[in-house]
């Protein structure tokens, strides 16, 4: 009964094509109930003449995109047909459904024909913004007809000719003098730098060894040296400090008294620091014009707290307890230290490129 009224409320109200949905969704589970399947057929002879009215008022309009309306209407005339057209037949005896598909086929050509020479138009003006937007119109057109003429070709072609080909080299002449090895670098840094999202910009990062096949020249470079690497000697500091604590205690006979415990901690510090500056240069190689020369620092102190103690351990406090269950790590190697700030060095030069190339 509830669904029965929430679509009679809503073919009340004039959603006649909500009201479809809501008594075919009830009709589901109950397909013989009669006031719900004169609800769907009302409401859907009611939809049916408003979207016929809507797509006939779409074809007068003088714009270029009538038909991609045109278009939309008929698909969702055709989605409300095909969920009818799932319910039992004993649900639709009473519908006479309707079937779009050619005329959605015909408008659909006719919106890929009207995408696909915008597309070439724009095309032909040699500009990297004209190209995206013919992309995007080839594309477009692809989507309402896969098979219209060349259009896959021409949604390649202005792909190609909208990208910006940029050339990333990275100096590794520093490195030696650490003994990194960062062989993960190149193609790490490629794949941040392909992270970046832009609006109206199609981007391509390529390492400059990977250009020796290529017959398609970089539109920029960006030029890429960790500068100013340090990674410092461990500092290690030995202190010790004493520890003392009234307790009460409990002998045999249960008699308690107060006692003084105490105990001698031993800490051993340990500090290493490193840091590192990328610095980046981004030019582009059609005017010349440097569009980044920035430094982007980072800087990491790896430490190291361990403790022993001598005495009596009821002297400690919980501060004392947690040094003494830290282990010992390993110093880590410059291999990893030279990872954790580069990644900062990167995550920063991108976040920077962003605003560039937004």
């Amino acid at each position: 009964m509830g669904g029965c009224q929430s679509a009679s409320k809503l073919f009340q109200e004039g959603k006649f094509e909500q009201a479809a949905y809501s008594a075919a969704g009830r009709l589901k589970n109950n397909p013989n109930d009669e006031a719900l399947q004169h609800i769907l057929v009302e409401s859907y002879n009611q939809a049916i003449n408003q979207y016929d009215s809507l797509i006939q008022d779409a074809g007068q309009l003088k714009s270029n995109d009538r038909f991609e309306k045109q278009f939309i209407l008929y698909r969702a005339v055709q989605q409300l047909i095909a969920a009818i057209s799932k319910l039992p037949a004993s649900s639709t005896q009473s519908i006479k459904l309707v079937d779009y598909s050619n005329q959605m086929a015909t408008v659909a050509t006719r919106a890929a024909e009207g995408r696909y020479n915008l597309g070439v138009k724009l095309l032909d003006q040699k500009d990297k913004a004209d190209a995206y937007e013919a992309w995007e119109n080839f594309k477009k057109a692809e989507e309402y007809d896969p098979n219209y003429k060349d259009v896959s070709r021409m949604a390649e072609k202005a792909y190609e000719e909208a990208l910006t080909l940029v050339e990333v080299n990275v100096s590794q002449v520093r490195f030696s003098l650490y003994d990194i090895n960062a062989a993960w670098l190149k193609q790490g840094l490629i794949w941040n730098l392909e992270s970046l999202r832009t609006n109206r910009t199609l981007l391509k990062f390529m390492l400059s060894e990977d250009f020796t096949n290529q017959t398609r020249h970089p539109d920029q470079k960006l030029q890429l040296d960790f500068t100013d690497l340090r990674f410092d000697m461990p500092i290690t500091s030995n202190y010790s400090y004493d520890r003392t604590r009234e307790i009460t205690i409990t002998d045999n006979e249960g008699n308690q008294r107060v006692i003084m415990v105490q105990a001698t901690v031993y800490v051993s510090r340990r500090i290493l620091t490193t840091s590192a500056v990328l610095m980046a240069e981004l030019r582009s190689l059609t005017d010349g014009r440097i569009m980044l020369w920035e430094r982007f620092p980072a800087d990491y102190t790896w430490r190291s707290v361990t403790a022993r103690y001598t005495g009596d351990q009821r002297a400690l406090s919980a501060e004392d307890i947690s040094m003494m269950n830290n282990m010992a790590p390993e110093l880590p190697d410059h291999d990893n230290l030279f990872r954790m700030l580069s990644e900062k060095c990167i995550n920063d030069m991108v976040f920077r490129l962003q605003a560039i190339y937004k």
